[in-house]
């Protein structure tokens, strides 16, 4: 004890002068001096030895930690280091010893230069910083935090070295034959006792086995008895553990389920269904976990023991054989080490008993595309890490298994559809038990074809692989509670019903204001007691994983929280700082939901009337609350919905060209949602971009929104409900910041005048102030009142500014942020230029054309950074902004950084610290998991065979989803005798160069085989548009030139060709007059997209040709055909075409759209045997309703058209594909659009047989809930009204006695989804397609529903971005198709879509009904931009007997019908159209 340690010979002094080396001082030590003298060399261990800060054995500590670290600055360590990480402690002391480095003393310094150097050296340490590995952040370097990282990076080292010397023991006595079963599973310590002789016998003799079993088929043997209470080496060491019989051989030393597999019948199996090693698995994070007494590695066997070790694995791996699979594992389990001869390893062991798992639990196949199938030349010698299973938990858990590659036991999903299906037929009363089997089975097989339930799930084909996809593991709890909570307004009014916070932001605030006051002993946190942590509030309704008012009963809640008469009042402080208050709050509970079932179980609710308030729908909204809850609370983020965030530190990315007239911005964040899968649930993480007003004033959006063509109505629609900053001071300041803040109400004020039109007083010079605030006479203006001359009574008002307005324009837009307009006491009136728009305001309009553009450019991202940045935890990725990895917890001591993943190897390991989840039971996996994918050939095309190349077949450019037109000549073809072009650009095609355009364009027609000869009469004229907006002037002037052009062609008219500027309002104008008033077919080419002044590429003319075919005759042409075997399942036996193929969509208006602007719902249907031609039908119907109100009618006239092609028939098969619908309302589609399909047959067959006896009944059109008065009814009885007239209604249509059979299947076509796939090998990436999958990936299992048949298909190659596929959901399956069959033909109608060559994002029906409703957009654009003269008839009368708000767009509806602008009125004897097209654009696809 401080004895001097003598130095090393050859160490010279620190300071000699005539030596020259330069000796590293310690940093560790307490001053220079004594580092210059003990010449620790920065050998940090040592210089511990020598003075210790703490206590070592029996030696004391010999100084503090602020007496050493000479230099350095005493101060507290940074939460932001992880100490549990002994890597970054590393990194952190190589550091350290570099600070400095540069005024490191040399033995020629002079006195001066060394005085110099110690200086700058101590300031160095004194101010050193240290930037933070992977996150990028700065930390201050203290004493106390070196210390710290020492002692970590020691006790890791002190571990290494105590495993390293138990494994030296363990595979010394393995090598010499002897069993290790019996050795302490924790490690062996130096003082065990194990003699030398015992780590080198070779003698062959070694411990006992337990039983006889462990002596003959672990290979081992020996002479020694068990000692009481433990068991005996050959050195006489004494190993305390338990028997064989006690010990899982598999379970890591730390586990809980030691006991249990040891004892159970096949306890292995059940170990390898609790335990999976992975990030997420708290027992086994790793393979090196398992099976704690197997020690060896391959590479540590002798060369007879490596080649006996590698003819085992090739043959488990190249022709698995599962008896001798099941032969290691029984050697496995009887605590054996050794197979025959044989040594056994970790992974050996591991796939022996995933092999014979498989046998046991799954009786499916192996899968082929596995990596352990492959060629064995190409595998490394060691078996395969389970953390790449391909094999799923064969039980449910809600805790996360760590296996990233999942896949789903098809046998046993199938079985539980079944169940479901039976479940169903009692739930409706079917008396199962007197069935007979057959009766049964038709049964089931009935329901299940009726509700779409999955009977069948995709074969594997050829073409198999693994793909990542954005979905990540988790874990939940067994149980959650929900509550919900009521708050009634104080208000002056009576005889009313009670007035209830609406505003979510105010819910919140409400309920803040609880947590701190009311019920802080039930929602807060005090002296340890964690209860924040257990519950999550969306402002209506309260998730909590304990019971929230009672210790062990959920149902107890407090009693209302009433005002009291005495004057008591229950107050809080809104956004603008405004004390309100509240008559009464009202917690009750709704009911306790069991998380411990199945999937399947907890997402089959029918009992309840909306998905919202099914169990489906409060479990996903709450576990959504709580997965989302670190990055909604953390400050500085951005909150838009329950599941989006954005990162408010990002850059805002100007959607403006001109900076200089900047209005919005886009920020970049993340979408999350807890999804169903078929086995278990799955946090579903992908990228979200969104655009945000500028923090600009009001005046300033104003006048550069007009410059950017947006109309008066729009722009006051957009600024409604923005939140905006007073930029001035008052006469009575404001006390806090908040008090600053309002709310747009709305801007200006409109006054109907005598003739019926709107006229809008906007400017404050026009608009009076309230009667309440202008203290003036009667009709002063809100300008009179802001510019009042001194000495007047507005300006000693205290909302009146000071310092006084000087210069403001009386033309300034005056901004209400009061009350609305029909209270005019309660207005606020102010300039838009005193108010600035607040930060983080999320823009809900619509954009322009180039802010469209430049949103894309921002939001797209390819594959690999899109996955990566996900995954990465850095400030502005994934991980680290949900808080799943790489943050800070606000809550917990312990950062949430520092998690281990695949991808990034180099990311230290660690328990996952994700405090604020864990304190509910709670986790996520920080990594992507890996599912089977199938990929599906192209489809056949033909063409005719007068081209060069008559077919295209799958093995023509393999592996993708386009081709070219060069040298085809389309399947039928129209003959075009002329052509005409109506050129509308500003900048006209001079006639000196518009030759070049003729002969290009009817080289190209020709080749196709649309012309008869190489060049046709072209008929030009040219009429430049000037106008940047949409006007009636404009349409009047295209209208005559329109008319002028057909007047010099022959009928039928050929397609004109219009060349426009790309203008969304033009090419509108074009469409309105062509398709509504004169009823010609146009083809428009827009300059910079098709139209150059450089010539025209042969491809853009193919492109053209396209529409040519498609609209030049009546009936339409093909482009090209499919082989009949690809649309087998859609012919009858004699090859006779016996299915129509509908699909249908609907469009709702957005943000900015004029007063109760209606949808546009629209059907195509196929009306040829090739399914090639798809005419349609558009309904206008009220604003943002998702069901199609007249569905039957437009489905009728599908059904007509396709019989007058078929002998006046109607088909036996319909395939129905239904887009624009969220999954919410899949089972509002069935109670009110499946049926109306049955109507339509009914009608179209007794509109085509009008004589018949026995007809099908007449139609009873679908319920209009809209025209019912429901005032004074809540929403939840409403919903229940509505759901239960719904179903009493289709059940009338199907029990109707004579209904025309036929036989449906209803798919649901989704877009708007965020699951995105990512290849996992090169095989399946699309070529040139920056990483994106194949095309044809269909993708059926595991994070599809548990019990309906539904599938994900990418059939396109993305020319931008990540590739999003289409996800199809089957409600109906009566057409009995099969998974292959289903994802086969639609598939298929991918590369149906007649106006591309390639295949598109999903199935053409859809992709047709889609672009039917942008046409009607176009005829709809004067009401969607709220142009001032398209106005609904009247305001709505709000006063207590007036319409209601549906009546009111029911009334709008039949206004714009009736409007001859929008739809052809009849003339004299005529019947009214429902389309709104001219006639002699119904039986084509003009759409297009």
């Amino acid at each position: 004890m401080g004895s001097k340690k003598k130095k090393q010979p050859g160490n010279p002094p620190a300071k000699k002068a005539t030596q020259n080396t330069v000796t590293e001082l310690c940093i560790r030590c307490p001053d220079r001096e004594t580092a210059e003298k003990k010449e620790h060399r920065n050998d940090l261990y040592k210089c511990f030895n020598d003075f210790p800060s703490r206590q070592i054995g029996d030696g004391p500590a010999t100084h503090t930690i602020d007496e050493l670290w000479w230099g350095f600055s005493s101060g507290k360590i940074s939460a932001d280091l992880d100490l549990s990480q002994p890597a970054f402690c590393d990194e952190l002391l190589k550091y350290a010893k570099t600070v400095g480095k540069e005024f490191q003393p040399h033995p020629m310094d002079s006195g001066i230069e060394e005085r110099s150097k110690s200086a700058g050296m101590m300031a160095a340490k004194r101010d050193a910083k240290w930037k933070l590995p992977q996150e990028g952040k700065v930390i201050p370097i203290s004493k106390e935090m070196l210390e710290a990282a020492l002692e970590a990076v020691q006790s890791e080292t002190a571990k290494k070295a105590a495993q390293t010397e138990k494994w030296k023991v363990e595979k010394a006595m393995r090598k010499a034959g002897h069993s290790v079963l019996s050795q302490d599973p924790v490690g062996v310590s130096s003082s065990s006792g194990v003699s030398a002789d015992a780590k080198v016998n070779s003698s062959g003799t070694g411990s006992a086995a337990t039983d006889s079993k462990t002596a003959s088929s672990g290979g081992s043997s020996g002479s020694s008895e068990p000692l009481p209470g433990g068991r005996s080496t050959s050195g006489g060491t004494t190993i305390h553990t338990g028997s064989a019989q006690e010990v899982c051989p598999r379970c890591p030393v730390n586990s809980p389920y030691h006991r249990a597999h040891a004892i159970a019948p096949d306890g292995l199996l059940d170990c390898y269904g609790q335990i999976q090693p992975g990030i997420g698995s708290t027992l086994a994070s790793t393979l090196d976990k398992l099976w704690p007494r197997l020690r060896l590695d391959r590479c540590e066997l002798g060369p007879d023991q490596r080649s006996s070790y590698d003819a085992v694995n090739d043959r488990l791996h190249s022709d698995p054989d599962l008896a001798e699979a099941k032969a290691i594992v029984q050697v496995l389990r009887q605590g054996g080490t050794q197979y025959t001869s044989v040594l056994l390893t970790k992974g050996l062991a591991e796939y022996a008993l995933l092999l014979y798992h498989q046998a046991q639990r799954e009786p499916a196949v192996l899968d082929e595309s596995d990596p352990e199938d492959s060629d064995p030349s190409t595998r490394p010698p060691s078996a395969p890490n389970p953390t790449v299973s391909t094999y799923s938990n064969p039980t449910h858990t809600n805790e996360m298994t760590g296996v990233l590659d999942q896949h789903t036991d098809h046998d046993r999903t199938l079985k539980y559809t079944r169940d479901v299906a039976i479940r169903m037929l009692r739930n409706v009363g079917r008396d199962l038990e007197n069935m007979s089997k057959a009766e049964l089975e038709q049964e089931i097989g009935e329901v299940s074809r009726g509700f779409g339930l999955r009977t069948s799930f995709a074969s594997k084909g050829r073409d198999h692989s693994k793909v990542s996809t954005n979905y990540l593991g988790m874990q939940w709890p067994t149980e959650i509670h929900v509550y919900a909570v009521e708050m009634i307004r104080k208000t002056n009014r009576t005889s009313i019903a009670p007035v209830t916070v609406k505003k979510n932001a105010d819910k919140q605030r409400v309920i803040e204001m609880l947590k701190n006051t009311h019920y802080a002993r039930y929602l807060n946190s005090s002296g340890g007691n964690e209860r924040a942590l257990k519950w999550v509030t969306d402002g209506d309704l309260l998730w909590s994983v304990v019971p929230l008012f009672h210790a062990n009963d959920p149902t107890v809640v407090p009693e209302p929280l009433l005002r009291s008469a005495s004057g008591a009042e229950i107050t809080y402080d809104n956004e603008m700082g405004v004390r309100l208050t509240l008559e009464e709050i009202t917690i009750s509970f709704i009911r306790t939901i069991n998380l411990a079932r199945s999937v399947g179980e907890m997402f089959y609710d029918t009992s309840t009337a909306t998905y919202d308030d099914s169990d489906p729908g409060l479990i996903t909204r709450g576990l959504n609350a709580f997965f989302s809850r670190f990055a909604s609370e953390t400050p500085g983020n951005v909150s838009t919905s329950a599941n989006k965030s954005f990162v408010a530190m990002t850059q805002r990315i100007s959607l403006d060209s001109n900076p200089a007239q900047r209005t919005l911005a886009a920020l970049k964040g993340f979408f999350l949602l807890v999804r169903p899968g078929i086995d278990s649930m799955y946090l579903n993480v992908d990228h979200a971009t969104s655009p945000f007003f500028e923090e600009i004033l009001v005046s300033e959006f104003v006048t550069r929104a007009r410059q950017a063509g947006r109309s008066e109505g729009e722009i006051r629609a957009v600024l409604k409900c923005v939140e905006v900053r007073i930029i001035y001071q008052t006469v009575k300041p404001f006390k806090i910041e908040d008090e600053r803040y309002r709310f747009i109400t709305c801007v200006g004020s409109s006054v109907r005048m005598s003739d019926g039109t709107m006229q809008l007083h906007a400017d404050i010079g026009s608009v009076e102030c309230r009667p309440s605030i202008n203290r003036a006479p009667a009709g002063t203006t809100v300008y009179d009142w802001y510019t009042a001359p001194p000495n007047t009574p507005p300006r000693s008002h205290d909302e009146f500014p000071s310092p006084p307005l000087r210069n403001l324009p009386r033309n300034d837009w005056a901004v209400n942020v009061g009350d609305a307009i029909s209270r005019p006491d309660s207005v606020a009136w102010y300039p838009a230029s005193q108010l600035r728009i607040g930060p983080q305001q999320l823009f809900r309009g619509r954009l322009t054309g180039s802010q469209t553009t430049q949103m894309l450019n921002v939001a797209v991202q390819t594959p690999d950074p899109h996955k990566i940045s996900i995954l990465k935890q850095g400030p502005n990725n994934g991980m680290f902004h949900l808080g799943y990895a790489g943050n800070s917890d606000v809550r917990a001591a312990n950062p949430a950084g520092g998690n281990q993943s695949l991808t990034e190897p180099s990311r230290p390991a660690g328990k996952l610290h994700q405090a604020f989840l864990q304190a509910v039971n709670m986790q996520a996996e920080i990594e992507m998991i890996r599912i089977p994918g199938k990929w599906l050939s192209r489809p056949t095309l033909v063409y005719s065979p007068r081209g060069k190349f008559r077919s295209l077949l799958p093995s023509n450019k393999p592996g993708t989803a386009s081709w070219d037109l060069r040298d085809r000549v389309f399947a039928t073809q129209v003959n075009l005798r002329e052509l005409a072009v109506l050129d509308l650009q500003e900048e006209s095609i001079a006639p000196n160069d518009r030759h070049s355009f003729y002969q290009a364009l009817c080289r190209q027609l020709y080749i196709h085989g649309l012309t008869s000869h190489r060049e046709v009469r072209v008929e030009w004229q040219s009429a430049p548009l000037h106008n940047k907006t949409m006007n009636l002037a404009t349409e009047v002037t295209l209208r005559a030139k329109l008319k002028e052009l057909l007047g010099q062609l022959h009928q039928p008219y050929p397609p004109v060709l219009v060349l426009l500027d790309y203008s969304l309002d033009k090419y509108a104008c074009v469409k309105r007059v062509a398709d509504l008033d004169l009823g010609v077919q146009t083809i428009c080419a827009a300059r910079g997209r098709a139209v150059s002044m450089r010539g025209w590429k042969a491809q853009t003319i193919s492109n053209i040709a396209l529409k040519y075919n498609l609209k030049s005759a009546r009936g339409g042409r093909d482009n090209h055909h499919f082989d009949k075997e690809d649309i087998r399942i859609l012919r009858s036996a004699d090859e006779q075409a016996d299915t129509i193929v509908i699909g249908a969509d609907v469009t709702h208006p957005g943000k900015g759209s004029a007063g109760a602007t209606p949808s546009i719902a629209a059907v195509v249907g196929s009306a040829d045997d090739q399914f090639m031609q798809f005419p349609g039908s558009m309904r206008l119907q009220r604003g943002s309703k998702e069901d199609i109100a007249d569905l039957s009618g437009m489905v009728k006239e599908r059904l007509l058209e396709w019989a007058s092609r078929h002998n006046k028939t109607l088909p036996k098969k319909v395939l129905f594909y239904r887009d624009g619908v969220s999954e919410s309302q899949y089972d509002i589609l069935r109670r009110r659009e499946l049926p109306q399909v049955q109507i339509a047959m009914n009608e179209a067959y007794r509109h085509l047989h009008p004589n018949e006896q026995n007809l099908p009944p007449t139609g009873t059109a679908a319920l209009d809930h809209s025209l019912t008065n429901w005032q004074g009814i809540s929403r939840t009885n409403r919903v229940q009204s509505e759901k239960r007239a719904d179903a009493e209604w289709a059940a009338g249509v199907k029990k109707q006695p004579n209904n025309y059979p036929f036989q449906m299947t209803f798919v649901v076509v989704g877009k708007r989804h965020n699951t995105r796939f990512y290849p996992t090998d090169e095989g399946h990436t699309a070529p040139d397609f920056k990483n994106n999958v194949k095309p044809g990936l269909v993708v059926d299992e595991v994070i599809t529903h548990p019990y309906s048949m539904d599938f994900y298909l990418q059939s396109h190659e993305p020319i931008k971005g990540t590739g999003r596929s289409a996800h199809y959901f089957v409600l109906q399956n009566n057409m009995g198709l099969t998974a292959d069959d289903l994802q086969s033909i639609t598939h298929t109608f991918c590369y149906a879509y007649a106006r591309a060559t390639r295949g598109v994002s999903y199935c053409a029906p859809a992709y047709y009904a889609d672009r039917l409703c942008d046409r009607g957009r176009a005829y709809l654009r004067y009401y969607l931009i709220n142009h001032p003269a398209f106005q609904p008839r009247h305001r709505r009368d709000q006063s207590p007997n007036a319409e209601t708000h549906d009546q009111y767009a029911a009334a709008v509806i039949a206004s714009i019908e009736n409007d001859p602008r929008f739809r052809p009125q009849p003339g004299p004897g005529q019947t009214r159209r429902m389309n709104p097209w001219h006639e002699d654009m119904d039986d084509t696809m003009f759409y297009l």
